[in-house]
């Protein structure tokens, strides 16, 4: 199918370059698997649908699968209205068996964008639910060959179906797809914003069809009026025009209706009919039809593409047989394609005709509109989109008509629509029993797109609802404040709604307790408060198990364990294994689940920190909630740093940014998990660029003088002495020891303490005793292994002669009883290293030899290297590094290989792990050569070893 493929309109003239760009994406996508996003951008009539009909085209004749859909300025609020266009005819195809199989695993996450679940409530991270759910659901259908994706006037589609877009193009790694986008540049609205923000953030550099040139002009001028061109009149179409192909057929026809070709043309005529005349044209054109052809055009107008007949001729005002006549007439007059759908044949010419309409004119058209399709019982966004367009009259109908729009939108997931619908809602309702919740419903929708405006709609709804719903807005607003670092305002909420509710009996009571624990156990200024308080909380929940209890008592046990509350006490806290792990409940999502995370892995409770693991991920992949993927991917970070597994932090690390940065959240959500992965920051390669941004990240006070800023200080500490910068070290830990003391933090949760020790000069040797002793003596009294195991360490570099080897001897053997690997291997190369120094060569090598095993184990690369410096120090020879086999996989790779040797597709693999079916297949790869084998039937018995 070559460049001049015929059109509507004949040949498609001069676009060679382009339709070669279209060729080469299709190719492209087909050869090496990845999907491939275009923007076709240009101004109306330019030409881009015809580039979107050849690449629809030419995909089928390759063997693609091609889904359409179109934007509307009439539907450009419709939540996921794109989507919906795009999939709805394939759904629509499919037997009840056919979608069972489509909608299973987390694509079941987008059912409700189609009506194909029950309604679900609105968390605070909705869309990515939807978006997850829509990925896994292309992904399936692209397991039979390549998809195209085409959305036309992409300017006018709805923006959630846009984020989708984005989402799709930001993962197409592995996924043979070709996402194309027709859209005018620079118009109005978030559209344009969100279309703007997809093509930098992917890079995109679009297709920009350019204007005929004279040459094209005349070719279309002299096909179209045969005998009646000639130079001149050519000339004056391409002036007249500027070489729009739409305006120049518009011209054309205009020039046909008033007799061209019987040598009434010319090019002063012509000079008097441009561009700015498109609408009048239509008008004109369709008064010489019929004189109420005026009436039934801008009746299509305002109604949009696809008007049912019976509305069309109630609006117009005329009768429905002269209003059939007419609109076949404007069929013919190309104004309207023919077809039962009068679709306009370019928006170009329905915008031309609805800005001629004016605007108090249209605006009460629409309110006319709006009233038809109510009272023919139309769906809610149908009539919604009319309300849109016109002013409020405070009409119950028109109340209950936007708020059911709404509705649709937030089962759909798509805050967007909801906040749309339900500000166009407010001016029709003065009774604050129904404008409260509506604030509300806007407030949650907009701290779904983390708008700050959201926080001003729940603030004002807490005024106007019940007190039980006031209560669980303030926890909302409370949670969504301190999530976004907005440390005051969290603060002052909280305390208001004490104010209000302190001595109730209302069941949000203790969520309330435990964010105002939460905001004063982590705040210097406040810890004083919280530690007076301990003891009242601890008796609200004393011997309790049960879901309205668990956030305090999580609260109690992660600043417990911070603290030095015993460990039997912390884990009675946390509570039985039977509950369930999720950072969802009561139709919300609360960050304090993360504090019985806390509590876990500083009592080392390993076995029942991997059930909480599979609980958090099993609750991220059921939800595909962004909030959760990241919490449950971080957790695994911490837990497996925690465990000296730091190849498999690194990896949960990156992705956690991953997650953070495609989907445009501050590098604030990691402050907490950063301090917990701080050894494989330190240690692994992979992640300098993450210790380069540890050193300029900066949390807005007062935000960052509480904990949150304490744990980015203690990491940037440990970044600058691993650097050898030491003086830069102590002075970050002063700072450390400024937030961290006041809390009362034991050496469970940070070794600041040691790590100040041993980066404070000589002559603040008495200083650094003193500081390893206090960590030593707080880590017995807590019974804690790992923390003395590391204070012990400390203590024996410090002392030093005999006495310090004892010491660095007792730490490897207190490590041993501890889950710490990397611990282990650290205080072997400090006790090897101080034997070689004394000449006890011998014994410094078979120390070294252990600690670099377990080095290995646990991808400490930097750690490796100096121990392999230490064993030629004591005369030995480093051990080669395995290559190939089950121990040269990295954590990754391992964990594709199990999962796949269970019999998971590669798909399910992703799905299973957050990653691009890209990654699983390299992954793979890497596995099958690194074991030898060449199939996965051989990968089971291959991983055995």
């Amino acid at each position: 199918m070559g460049p001049d493929h015929p059109t509507a309109y004949g040949p498609l003239l001069e676009r060679e370059r382009e339709l070669a760009e279209l060729d080469r994406a299709l190719v492209e996508t087909e050869a090496g698997g990845d999907g491939r996003a275009l923007l076709i951008e240009g101004p109306a009539g330019i030409g881009k649908t015809s580039l979107l009909q050849q690449l629809d085209g030419r995909a089928g004749a390759r063997g693609h699968r091609v889904l359409k859909a179109t934007g509307s300025e009439m539907e450009r609020d419709f939540g996921f209205g794109i989507v919906r266009q795009l999939f709805g005819p394939l759904l629509r195809a499919l037997d009840p068996a056919g979608r069972a199989r489509l909608f299973a695993g987390p694509v079941a996450l987008a059912a409700a964008i189609f009506g194909l679940a029950e309604p679900g409530a609105l968390d605070l991270s909705p869309t990515e639910a939807s978006l997850y759910g829509l990925f896994w659901m292309v992904v399936g259908l692209t397991e039979t060959g390549p998809l195209v994706i085409s959305v036309d006037d992409a300017h006018w589609a709805d923006v959630p179906s846009l984020r989708f877009l984005r989402y799709l193009a930001q993962r197409f790694d592995g996924v043979p797809v070709t996402a194309a986008l027709a859209a005018r540049p620079n118009e109005p609205g978030i559209q344009a914003e969100t279309l703007q923000g997809l093509s930098s953030s992917l890079a995109l550099h679009p297709i920009r069809p350019p204007l005929l040139s004279a040459a094209g002009t005349a070719t279309i001028v002299r096909e179209r009026v045969g005998d009646a061109s000639s130079p001149p009149i050519e000339e004056a179409c391409h002036e007249a025009t500027g070489g729009n192909p739409l305006l120049i057929e518009s011209l054309l026809a205009e020039l046909a209706e008033r007799g061209a070709g019987n040598g009434t043309i010319s090019p002063e005529r012509i000079s008097t009919m441009g561009s700015e005349r498109v609408g009048a044209g239509v008008l004109e054109r369709a008064a010489r039809l019929d004189a109420r052809g005026p009436d039934v055009v801008r009746a299509a107008a305002v109604l949009g593409d696809g008007a049912d007949l019976r509305t069309l001729v109630a609006l117009a005002g005329v009768e429905r047989e002269r209003a059939s006549a007419i609109l076949d007439g404007l069929a013919g007059a190309s104004i309207l394609d023919p077809g039962p759908e009068r679709h306009f044949a370019h928006p170009l010419l329905r915008t031309a005709v609805y800005e001629a309409i004016p605007p108090a004119t249209r605006a009460e058209t629409h309110a006319r509109a709006a009233r038809l399709l109510r009272e023919q019982g139309a769906e809610p966004e149908a009539v919604a989109a009319h309300l849109l367009l016109c002013e409020p009259s405070g009409d119950p109908d028109a109340l209950d008509v936007l708020d059911a729009a709404a509705a649709r939108a937030e089962e759909r997931s798509a805050p967007e629509s909801v906040v749309t619908y339900l500000t166009r809602a407010l001016p029709e309702v003065d009774d604050p029993a129904r404008r409260g919740p509506i604030l509300h419903r806007m407030g949650r929708a907009g701290v779904a797109l983390r708008d700050p405006a959201s926080f001003g709609y729940l603030q004002e709804a807490t005024r106007l609802v019940d007190p039980a719903l006031a209560l669980e807005i303030y926890i909302e607003l409370a949670d969504a404040l301190a999530m976004a670092g907005v440390w005051d305002a969290a603060v002052a909420t909280i305390e208001e709604a004490f104010e209000r509710y302190e001595g109730s009996e209302l069941p949000g009571l203790l969520d309330l307790e435990a964010i105002r624990a939460a905001a004063r156990g982590y705040d210097p200024a406040t810890a004083a408060l919280y530690a007076a308080d301990e003891p009242r909380l601890a008796e609200l929940v004393r011997g309790r198990t049960d879901d309205e209890s668990s956030h305090l008592r999580w609260l109690l046990a992660g600043l417990g364990a911070s603290r030095q509350m015993p460990r039997e006490e912390v884990m009675e806290l946390i509570g039985p294994r039977s509950q369930a792990w999720t950072i969802a409940r009561r139709e919300r999502e609360s960050s304090l689940v993360f504090q019985a995370v806390m509590g876990v892995l500083f009592v080392d409770g390993i076995e029942e920190a991997e059930w909480i693991a599979a609980g958090l991920e099993e609750d991220a992949r059921r939800r595909g909630s962004l909030m959760a993927m990241i919490g449950a991917v971080g957790y695994r970070a911490s837990l497996d740093q925690r465990r000296g597994l730091l190849g498999s932090s690194e990896e949960n690390v990156l992705l956690a940014i991953d997650l953070i940065r495609r989907n445009e959240l501050t590098m604030m959500a990691l402050t907490t998990f950063l301090n917990f992965c701080l050894d494989a920051i330190v240690e692994r390669r992979g992640l300098d660029h993450l210790a380069d941004l540890v050193e300029s990240l900066e949390l807005p006070p007062p935000f960052g003088e509480t904990a949150s800023g304490a744990f980015v200080l203690d990491v940037r500490a440990a970044v600058r002495l691993a650097r050898g910068d030491r003086g830069g070290a102590v002075v970050t830990l002063r700072e450390v020891e400024a937030i961290m003391r006041p809390l009362g933090f034991g050496p469970r949760m940070t070794p600041w303490r040691s790590r100040l020790a041993l980066a404070l000069p000589p002559a603040e040797h008495e200083e650094a005793l003193a500081l390893a002793r206090e960590e030593l003596e707080m880590a017995r009294a807590v019974s804690s292994p790992r923390a003395e195991g590391v204070a012990l360490r400390a203590l024996g570099l410090l002392v030093g002669g005999e006495e310090g080897l004892a010491l660095l001897a007792d730490s490897v053997e207190r490590l041993r009883l501890s889950p710490a690997g990397f611990e282990v291997a650290r205080s072997l190369t400090e006790l090897g290293a101080a034997l070689g120094r004394v000449n006890r060569r011998k014994e410094a090598r078979d120390r070294l030899y252990e600690a670099a095993d377990l080095a290995q184990r646990a991808g400490a690369e930097r750690l490796g290297e100096r121990i392999e410096e230490e064993i030629r120090v004591a005369g030995g020879k480093p051990r080669r590094r395995a290559v190939y086999g089950p121990d040269s996989l990295t954590p990754s790779e391992r964990r594709v290989a199990a999962a796949a040797a269970g019999g998971a597709t590669n798909r399910e693999i992703g799905q299973m792990l957050f990653v691009s079916m890209r990654t699983v297949e390299m992954h793979l790869t890497n596995a099958y050569r690194k074991l030898g084998i060449s199939t996965r039937a051989e990968l089971a018995e291959a991983l055995e070893g």
